[in-house]
């Protein structure tokens, strides 16, 4: 209700069903309204540099992104012009970001047995990210490596978990409620107020205002001129007020975590660090909370973990993806840094024959578990069967369906070929760094099989038996 209010869009949807917004006489989907946004960002870009174009793009999405959301927002970017688009995790770019400054001391010490092994130096850090919408902690593992012959970090994200329940604007939100109550009950002849779109912006504005006064000052004042019917109104909040709004929504902050070490497997006596990212953590209640829940849970005899700040929270995500295509282009010299990443989402196929009247067995259907739950991005696998029809692939994501893909030519060449065995169909798919699946290749391979004469196996065994040097 409350982002309704905030929020009142008009939403419908276009002849493929997809959802459109309604500006007036114009009808723009999502990938639209985001590729003006995108194009927008790209002329800063540009002008920033002089003019330089940009050559290739990355952008960040929260981890749990889905598949159809990074492609809309894969789509939007192409949309908007901007070039080689690719996707990183917004908290894993930020502890790419880290590792620039991190030194491990490349592979570690030799050890002084006989294979002189070489074990890493590793570290485990939580990065706590409290952005606008939601909520996500991710444990990152680093580990000291070499690259021709130079120390580098390797980066390692092994668990992430997200809760979209607790965010910077959910905490606007609730101050703009309050705030709204109180304007109503000084001013019951103007109870309308929440049916202008103009006020409660106006009441959202300067509940972020607020939030920020609050966050370095005991007490603040909410003040809007004209706010409706040309009232103006002002109200004194106490920073103790603001945490009792907020206790509710700020007691969510340990789910994420949670997850995160059930994930990596990890525990809080771990971790090494906590880095702070986003714009949330700014709140002292917050800090605070986090703070007493790493001293309750973490052992007696455990080090204190410190909130640590050592990469700009606001700015550490857009570097890090900046780092990540740096990192992974050939059109740049840099310090290279191994990197790799997960997914939150299984995917699997249900393979159906497409065609019901070519020939195949009743009720043929085929499942297979393509890439596991949190398993690494840029994940590859083949699926191989012997079939003589076309198929229908379908790829669910979490049970979910995503995508279609149709393969036919199969039928044709088994009719072709028909005095041979069914040809073994082999289906390649890739999870690419974008958590993104593609087809990477399809081929249908028959067997054929000939009976040499025993002449020409005669010269083929003389050619293959080594003979005497002569």
């Amino acid at each position: 209700m409350l982002t309704f209010l905030y929020f009142p869009y008009n939403l419908g949807l276009n002849d493929s069903g997809s959802l459109m917004f309604r500006m007036g006489a114009e009808d723009y989907t999502v990938e639209e309204a985001t590729a003006h946004l995108l194009n927008f960002a790209k002329d800063l870009a540009e002008v920033t540099v002089d003019g330089t174009a940009v050559s290739e793009t990355i952008l960040t999405v929260p981890s749990t992104a889905t598949m159809l959301q990074r492609r809309a927002i894969l789509h939007a970017a192409r949309i908007a012009g901007l070039p080689k688009p690719q996707l990183i995790h917004e908290t894993s770019a930020a502890a790419l970001h880290r590792a620039l400054d991190l030194s491990l001391g490349g592979a570690g010490t030799p050890g002084t047995n006989t294979s002189d092994a070489v074990e890493p130096n590793r570290s485990n850090t939580l990065f706590f990210n409290m952005g606008s919408h939601h909520v996500e902690a991710c444990v990152v593992r680093y580990a000291g490596a070499t690259y021709q012959n130079k120390d580098t970090v390797a980066v390692n994200v092994i668990g992430c978990g997200i809760s979209n329940e607790l965010g910077g604007h959910q905490v606007d939100l609730i101050i703009a409620d309050k705030m709204l109550d109180s304007f109503k009950a000084k001013h019951p002849k103007l109870n309308d107020v929440d049916k202008s779109v103009r006020a409660m912006k106006k009441l959202e504005k300067q509940a972020v205002a607020l939030k920020h006064v609050l966050s370095a000052n005991k007490e603040g004042q909410f003040r809007v001129e004209s706010l409706y019917e040309d009232t103006d109104f002002a109200q004194q909040v106490t920073r103790d007020q603001f945490e009792s709004w907020t206790a509710d929504l700020f007691s969510r902050f340990r789910a994420p975590i949670e997850d995160a070490l059930s994930i990596s497997n990890t525990s809080l006596s771990d971790l090494e660090a906590v880095e702070m990212i986003g714009g949330g953590w700014r709140i002292p209640r917050i800090q605070a909370l986090l703070a007493e829940y790493l001293k309750e849970m973490r052992p007696p005899s455990a080090e204190v973990l410190n909130l640590s700040q050592h990469v700009n929270g606001d700015e550490a995500m857009a570097t890090g993806a900046a780092w990540y295509g740096v990192n992974s282009s050939v059109s740049f010299r840099a310090k290279k840094i191994y990197f790799t990443d997960i997914t939150p989402h299984r995917y699997d196929l249900v393979i159906t024959p497409l065609n019901a009247s070519q020939l195949h067995e009743d009720g043929w259907i085929k499942g297979v578990e393509l890439f596991p739950a949190f398993g690494s991005l840029r994940a590859k696998k083949t699926v191989k069967m012997n079939v003589s029809f076309d198929l229908k692939v379908t790829l669910l994501e979490n049970g979910n369906p995503q995508s279609h893909w149709e393969f036919t030519g199969i039928h044709a060449a088994t009719s072709q070929y028909a005095e041979l065995k069914k040809p073994l169909v082999s289906l390649k798919f890739d999870l690419d760094g974008s958590g993104v699946v593609l087809v990477s290749s399809a081929t249908a391979i028959f067997d054929q099989r000939r009976t040499m004469s025993p002449q020409v196996r005669a010269q083929l065994v003389a050619m293959l038996t080594p003979g005497q040097s002569r």
